[in-house]
C-alpha cells in the first residue's frame, strides 16, 4: 500500500518543542502523554484551574448517581429513604463508553466493570495526548502498568441483579483483565500488569514501568490507576482515617483523617533520550525513584518514619542528585493525627542527612482538594507534582490554618504550601518528590524534574495550513471541531500551528467522517471552522472540504479486483504526488488537489 507523505504538505512541521537536555542521562524516561477523569475536571486543564483556585471537589453524591443507587436498594427490597451517603470528590457518570469505537458489542460491554471501560478510554485519551494514534502504537512493545485495589463490586452486582450472566462476565470483571483489556484491543505486545500495594499502588505502577523500560521489557509504557464507589453507603467498614467532617486538612492542627474520592488517570513513559529524539512534547522528566517495605512495626498498618526516610533517600540516590536540589515534595498527605507528623518525620529524617537548612523545601497534598483515592492517590498527587512543574506554579493545599502541634515546622527543612505561588528557581531546573505509602506497608517515592523547554520559534510558513480532522461518526465530528475551534480561540495554538496540523494530519488515526480546514492563520481556520459548525456540511470556496468515506477494497465486489485496487494506487499516487509538486511552487491547494487526495486517504 502507497502512503502519502505529508510532510511535503505541512512544510517540514515537525520542529515541535522539545527538551533542552540533548545528551540527558540514560536512566531519565519522558512523560510525553497524560490524561484524567477527575471529579469536576475532565481534562488537565480543568484540573490545574481547580488545584490553583483551590477548589474542594468534595460533595454529596450527584443525583443521577443517587437515583440509580436508590433504583438498585429499592430492587434488593431496601428502603433508600434510610440510607445515607457519603461525601467525596465523585465522578457525574459511570456509565459513559462508546463500545462501538472499540467495536465491542453492546451486550459484552454491559457486562464489563466500570473501571475496565473508563481506563480504556482515559489510555486511548492518554496516546492522542502524546500525539500519537493507536494505529502506530498497534504491535509496538509498549507496556501496560495499572495500579488498582481488586474491588468485586460490579461483579457483585451482576451476581443480583442477573445471576443468569455471571460465567459470561467473568473476564470483563477479572482486575487482572484490566491492563490486559487494553493491551488486546490496542494489540500491543509489551508486558501488561496489575500492581496492588494498596495506597501506594499507582506510585508503584510507575516505579516499576520504569524499571521495564530501562530493562529493555517495554520501548514504552502506559501508567494509570482507577478509583470508583459504585455504593457509596455510610456503613461500620471504616479503616479509622475517615474524618467526620468529610474535609482533609493535611497537616493542619484540626485534621482528623481523610474521605473518599474517584478518578481515572494514565501517563505515557518513554526514555528521555528516545522522547528528545522523536521530537515529542515532554511535560517533565522522572530522574528516579525507590520502593521498599516498612516491615515489622508498631503495627501491621501503621507507618514507619525510619522506612519512609529510607525510600526518600534512595530515590535521590537513583535520580543521582543534590538532597537540596527538591524544593516541593507532594506528600502522602492523608491529614491523619499518626501519620502527618510520622510523614514530616520522615521528610526531615532524610534531608538531615545532607542539610542543615530550614524551610526550603515546600510540601502539599492532593488529597485536600479530592480526598483519598484509594490505588490512584499517588498517580494523582504525581499528575498534580508534573503539571506545577510545567506551569513553574504552586498550587495551594487548602484546609490549612494551624500547624499541627506535634509538627516542629519551624526546625525541619520543610513548610506547608498553603499559598498559590511562583515557583522560584536558584540554579539548575527545579526538582520535586512525591510519596505513596501503602497501607499494606510498601512506600513509594518518585524525582521529578521539569522538562527545561527551549524557546518555541513562531511558526513561519508562507501560504496555507492544512489541518485534518477525522472521527467516527458525525456527532463526534462536530464535537472535536468545537474542541480544536475552542482552543484556537484562547489562543493556546499561536505560533504553533505547524505542530498542530502536523499532529492532526499524521497521529490520529484517520476515520470515515472527515473535514479538512485550509487557512493562512489561525484566525482564518478559527472562522472556518465555525462556519462547519455552521453549516455542517462542504464549502470549498471558503477553504472546508467534508466527506465520508469508505475504502476502496470495501468497493470491490471479490478478492480477483486486487490488480485493480493497486492500479487504482498507482494511478491515484501519482496524480497526488503531482499536486504536491503544484502545492509547493504556488502555496495552495486547488479544488482539484483535494479530490485527488480524497481518493488517495481511502487507500
Amino acid at each position: 500500500m502507497l502512503k502519502l507523505n505529508l510532510d511535503d504538505l505541512t512544510k517540514s512541521i515537525k520542529d515541535i518543542k522539545t527538551s533542552s537536555f540533548e545528551e540527558s542521562n540514560n536512566k531519565d524516561i519522558a512523560i510525553i502523554g497524560m490524561s484524567i477523569k477527575l471529579p469536576m475536571a475532565e481534562s488537565t486543564d480543568e484540573f490545574w484551574n481547580n488545584l490553583t483556585n483551590g477548589k474542594n471537589c468534595i460533595t454529596e453524591l450527584p443525583k443521577g448517581r443517587k437515583d440509580a443507587a436508590d433504583s438498585f436498594l429499592r430492587f434488593k427490597r431496601e428502603d433508600p429513604r434510610h440510607i445515607k451517603y457519603k461525601k467525596g470528590s465523585y465522578l457525574e457518570r459511570l456509565d459513559e463508553f462508546d463500545y462501538k469505537y472499540f467495536n465491542i458489542s453492546p451486550r459484552e460491554a454491559s457486562l464489563i466493570d466500570p473501571n475496565q471501560r473508563i481506563f480504556l478510554q482515559t489510555v486511548v485519551h492518554t496516546i492522542e495526548d502524546a500525539g500519537y494514534s493507536c494505529d502506530k502504537l498497534k504491535d509496538s512493545r509498549t507496556g501496560i502498568y495499572f495500579g488498582y485495589v481488586s474491588d468485586s463490586a460490579y461483579h457483585r452486582l451482576i451476581a443480583e441483579v442477573e445471576p443468569s450472566a455471571i460465567g459470561i462476565s467473568i473476564p470483563g470483571n477479572m482486575a487482572s483483565i484490566i491492563p490486559g483489556r487494553v493491551s488486546y484491543i490496542l494489540d500491543l505486545k509489551g508486558p501488561s500488569i496489575m500492581i496492588d500495594t494498596a495506597c501506594s499502588s499507582s506510585l508503584v505502577a510507575v516505579h516499576t514501568a520504569c524499571m521495564a523500560i530501562r530493562n529493555g521489557d517495554c520501548d514504552m509504557a502506559i501508567v494509570g490507576s482507577g478509583k470508583m464507589n459504585l455504593l457509596p453507603t455510610e456503613d461500620n467498614n471504616m479503616l479509622g482515617i475517615e474524618s467526620k467532617d468529610y474535609t482533609c486538612k493535611a497537616f493542619d492542627d484540626s485534621s482528623e483523617g481523610t474521605c473518599m474520592g474517584e478518578g481515572y488517570m494514565a501517563i505515557m513513559l518513554k526514555p528521555a533520550s528516545k522522547a528528545v529524539k522523536d521530537k515529542d512534547n515532554i511535560y517533565a522528566i522522572i530522574k528516579g525513584s525507590a520502593v521498599n517495605q516498612d516491615g515489622a512495626s508498631m503495627g501491621l498498618t501503621a507507618p514507619n518514619s525510619i522506612a519512609q526516610a529510607d525510600v526518600i533517600d534512595r530515590a535521590w540516590k537513583d535520580a543521582d542528585i543534590d538532597p537540596e536540589t527538591i524544593t516541593y515534595i507532594e506528600t502522602h498527605g492523608t491529614g491523619t493525627k499518626l501519620g502527618d507528623p510520622i510523614e514530616v518525620d520522615g521528610i526531615t529524617k532524610a534531608f538531615r542527612r545532607y542539610t542543615d537548612r530550614k524551610q526550603f523545601c515546600g510540601i502539599g497534598s492532593v488529597k485536600t482538594n479530592l480526598g483519598h483515592l484509594d490505588s490512584a492517590a499517588g498517580l494523582a498527587g504525581m499528575i498534580k507534582a508534573i503539571l506545577s512543574l510545567k506551569n513553574k506554579e504552586l498550587p495551594p493545599s487548602i484546609n490549612f490554618k494551624t500547624p499541627n502541634r506535634n509538627i516542629g515546622f519551624e526546625n525541619s527543612p520543610i513548610y506547608v504550601n498553603h499559598r498559590h505561588n511562583k515557583w522560584k528557581s536558584s540554579e539548575g531546573p527545579r526538582r520535586c518528590g512525591v510519596s505513596a505509602f501503602g497501607l499494606s506497608g510498601t512506600n513509594c517515592h518518585i524525582i521529578l524534574e521539569e522538562a527545561s523547554i527551549k524557546e518555541i520559534p513562531k511558526s513561519s510558513s508562507e501560504g496555507e495550513y492544512i489541518l485534518a480532522i477525522s472521527a467516527k461518526n458525525e456527532g463526534a465530528l462536530k464535537q472535536l471541531v468545537e474542541e480544536y475551534c475552542s482552543r484556537i480561540n484562547e489562543g493556546l495554538f499561536e505560533g504553533i500551528l505547524d505542530d498542530l496540523c502536523y499532529t492532526a494530519n499524521t497521529g490520529r488515526v484517520h476515520h470515515s467522517y472527515r473535514v479538512v480546514f485550509v487557512g493562512r492563520d489561525s484566525k482564518e481556520l478559527g472562522n472556518r471552522m465555525h462556519l462547519f459548525l455552521d453549516n455542517n456540511k462542504n464549502d470549498e470556496d471558503n477553504g472546508v472540504f467534508h466527506r465520508e468515506f469508505s475504502s476502496i477494497n470495501s468497493n470491490k465486489e471479490n478478492n480477483n479486483s486486487k490488480a485493480s485496487i493497486e492500479n487504482e494506487q498507482k494511478s491515484l499516487t501519482r496524480s497526488a504526488n503531482e499536486k504536491i509538486k503544484e502545492y509547493k511552487q504556488c502555496k495552495r491547494l486547488t479544488k482539484e488537489s483535494f479530490l485527488i487526495l480524497d481518493e488517495l486517504s481511502r487507500l
